[in-house]
């Protein structure tokens, strides 16, 4: 895996609440074999991590098919725990102060900690399939057929109109804007989560996720900072402000499900591809031998188990991977 330079991972950790003595990530591996009773054999689908719950504890949670959900303290070691539900959990996100999943039919579900989970009342009956928050109050939840709900709360929820009737994959907040993507190569975007503004799109291509983060073009340039969005076929954007999109080439000929940035962007998907990327453009990939799909990535800053700063992925059958 290609890892920024040394000068290059303290500007970009500093942006990431990092600090510059943290060390860059290694390739990713296996942490958990099939055989662990913390692996199960369902797909998990969403992911999840924040440094302090409001017990103070960094944690992690990974949900998934059939209502899986399981939580961790340190990426290794994970507990099962109950959903209550045996739908499809599709994603996760830590809102300030607690756990919110979203899953088929509506779901939504909160947690302070990510072992005791509650149900929440949806102003929804699709399918949702990404969630995000503005590390404030606000967080959104998007869907099936454009659906996009927000809540200011965690609890309450409304409808908002997405410009749209298109799958919406994924949602991601950053700089003050969110962005949302999905089926056709749809983008909407929104300042505040209500009012939703859709971009012409520039690719028929599913768009699956979209991130923002900063990195450094060389030794004497200024910090820069992009959007890059991945979908079906290895397709890939990018965008200075999340609302002027460029088509770049595809990254891999495979889809793509996920992407994340901590110290450099990281876009996973199918057949157990990991790709890096320092500037969002030009892409490496991370050879470690497992070949189940992929389906979230987060970027992480871990304490106990784990050193300095890093990234947890999951997919299918239980597939569980670090890289710190």
């Amino acid at each position: 895996m290609q890892r920024p330079s040394s000068s290059a991972l303290g500007l970009l950790l500093a942006g990431c609440g990092g600090g510059n003595s943290a060390p860059a990530p290694t390739d990713l591996k296996v942490v958990a074999g099939d055989t662990s009773a913390t692996i199960t054999s369902q797909n998990l689908l969403g992911l999840t991590f924040t440094s302090g719950t409001t017990t103070g504890v960094s944690s992690a949670v990974a949900v998934g098919s059939g209502g899986a959900a399981f939580f961790s303290t340190d990426s290794i070691n994970w507990t099962t725990v109950a959903s209550n539900v045996a739908i499809d959990l599709n994603a996760a996100v830590y809102a300030t102060s607690h756990f919110l999943v979203v899953g088929n039919g509506g779901t939504l579900l909160t947690s302070v900690d990510g072992a005791a989970w509650s149900p929440q009342a949806s102003p929804t009956a699709a399918n949702l399939y990404g969630v995000t928050s503005n590390g404030a109050a606000t967080s959104v939840a998007v869907g099936a057929s454009g659906t996009i709900i927000v809540s200011s709360d965690g609890t309450t929820w409304a409808a908002a109109n997405s410009q749209t009737t298109a799958d919406l994959y994924g949602v991601t907040f950053a700089n003050g804007l969110y962005v949302a993507v999905g089926a056709n190569g749809v983008i909407v975007t929104s300042p505040d989560g209500g009012q939703w503004t859709a971009i012409p799109p520039i690719t028929s291509a599913n768009l699956r996720k979209a991130s923002y983060g900063a990195y450094v073009a060389g030794a004497a340039a200024a910090v820069a900072s992009t959007w890059v969005a991945v979908g079906d076929g290895g397709t890939l954007l990018t965008s200075a402000d999340g609302v002027a999109w460029v088509t770049q080439p595809p990254i891999t000929g495979g889809n793509l499900t996920s992407i994340a940035h901590g110290t450099q962007f990281i876009a996973v998907g199918t057949g157990g591809n990991i790709f890096t990327s320092d500037d969002g453009v030009a892409w490496q990939p991370a050879v470690y031998g497992v070949t189940q799909d992929l389906h979230a990535v987060v970027f992480t800053v871990l304490t106990g188990g784990s050193v300095g700063v890093g990234y947890l992925a999951v997919g299918n059958h239980g597939t569980n991977l670090s890289s710190f």
